[in-house]
């Protein structure tokens, strides 16, 4: 285990636990994360600007659907996304090639939506719900990261992935 596996175990580990406790991160997990990211492989730029161009098109989206919802314009920040949960995405997008970054988003997303779905069934609170997007997220990354490893599929490669894919076609 390298330095950077470590350091990328022990901040994802660290915003589970602050998330899931305090339903939010501390800004020293993101640097320890980045950190270990960067010393767990080298980036493509080009790859981690798309990324981070999707990421700022789908946050620019959510404003507009809400804030045309509202009828005035409305900051997602801190009401319907945690500033923690949009840097997480950020310093994590470094990691994947794009497609993967994709389908990571969605099946990443769509996880925890169902999961918390069928907890706020089994578990009904009084409160208002929310979701601890970054802590859940981290947990799906630390699924990736082990299968990535064990199957030996690099998620900062396109066309392993769509060459996979494309034997179910």
């Amino acid at each position: 285990m390298s330095w950077g596996d470590l350091l990328l175990l022990i901040a994802l580990l660290g915003i589970i636990y602050e998330d899931f406790n305090y339903r939010g991160i501390h800004w020293w997990w993101l640097l320890l994360l980045l950190l270990g990211i960067l010393g767990w492989r080298p980036w493509n730029y080009e790859q981690v600007a798309i990324n981070w161009g999707f990421l700022i098109s789908q946050f620019v989206l959510l404003t507009a659907y809400f804030s045309l919802k509202r009828k005035t314009l409305t900051n997602i920040i801190d009401q319907y996304l945690g500033l923690g949960d949009i840097l997480f995405l950020f310093v994590i997008a470094i990691l994947f090639s794009p497609f993967n970054f994709l389908l990571f988003f969605v099946a990443s997303l769509m996880t925890s939506l169902l999961v918390f779905l069928v907890y706020q069934h089994l578990f009904p609170t009084t409160s208002a719900p929310t979701i601890p997007l970054a802590g859940a997220m981290a947990i799906i990354l630390i699924l990736v990261l082990l299968a990535s490893e064990f199957f030996k599929h690099p998620i900062h490669l396109d066309y392993f992935t769509l060459r996979k894919l494309s034997a179910f076609w």
